[in-house]
C-alpha cells in the first residue's frame, strides 16, 4: 500500500514539476530577447511568430550579398523588432543582430526603450 502510495506522489511530482510557466514575449534576458534566442534560425521566425507579420527585405541580389533585414510587425501594424541574420539568404543562419522597436520590451531590472540614463544608473 505504501508503495502504491510512494508511486503516486513521485507521478504527481513528474507532472507538476514538468509544467512550465509561460514565456513574457517581451522580457530581455542574457539569452534571450522575448521569444528568439541566441540559436534562433531564421527558418524559425514564421513558426515563432505565427500570430505577427514577418518582413524580409532583400537589398541587393544573391550575388553581392548585400544587407538582409528581417522586420517583426504585430497584427495591428506596430513593429516590433528588426533582425539582421549572420548569413544573407540563408535559412540555417541565426540572428546576428536584434534591434528592438517597441517599448514593451523589458530587462528583469524594468529597463527598456523608454528608460532614462536616471534608471540604468540606479
Amino acid at each position: 500500500m505504501k508503495n502504491y502510495i510512494l508511486i503516486a506522489l513521485v507521478v504527481i511530482t513528474l507532472v507538476f514539476g514538468s509544467c512550465e510557466q509561460p514565456q513574457d514575449p517581451f522580457l530581455i534576458q542574457k539569452q534571450n530577447v522575448g521569444m528568439l534566442t541566441d540559436s534562433t534560425q531564421v527558418r524559425e521566425l514564421e513558426t515563432i511568430y505565427k500570430n505577427d507579420s514577418v518582413v524580409k527585405f532583400i537589398g541587393g541580389d544573391e550575388f553581392t550579398g548585400g544587407i538582409n533585414t528581417i522586420d517583426i510587425y504585430e497584427k495591428g501594424g506596430e513593429k516590433l523588432l528588426e533582425l539582421t541574420p549572420s548569413q544573407t539568404l540563408d535559412s540555417t543562419a541565426v540572428i546576428e543582430n536584434i534591434r528592438i522597436m517597441d517599448d514593451r520590451f523589458k530587462t528583469e531590472k524594468n529597463l527598456s526603450l523608454v528608460s532614462t540614463f536616471k534608471d540604468i544608473t540606479d
